[in-house]
């Protein structure tokens, strides 16, 4: 990752995402769940298919790069969060600039990453 988009994501988290964490905090709400479901039995789902292709994903979710931000903006605005939906054009900026970034790396392996054989 480059010096510019790391200094970006880490002012993005510090000034947009902490505080909007903070103002959830002192009005003691949860975006997430803290616990599991009691009444769920599990949370397993078999799978539809055996093999998937990354292709997959986007033809499931309908999400791509060009169009992230109108679909978390409408996910979030219909959950009553208004909050986290200001910070979709942003977030979705930064994931294409992130995946840029990636096709521009290429297929190499970054020396950051253990793989294990």
């Amino acid at each position: 990752m480059t010096d510019g988009l790391d200094a970006r994501l880490r002012t993005f988290f510090r000034k947009r995402v902490l505080p909007l964490a903070e103002r959830t905090r002192a009005r003691r709400e949860r975006r997430l769940p803290a616990g599991r479901d009691a009444a769920a039995a599990s949370y397993y789902e078999p799978a539809r298919r055996p093999h998937l292709a990354p292709a997959d994903f986007v033809r499931a979710s309908g999400l791509t790069t060009e169009t992230l931000d109108a679909k978390l903006c409408e996910l979030w605005q219909q959950r009553g969060d208004g909050e986290l939906a200001e910070l979709a054009p942003e977030l979705a900026r930064l994931a294409r600039d992130c995946a840029t970034e990636m096709v521009e790396q290429g297929e190499e392996l970054s020396p950051f990453v253990y793989v294990m054989y």
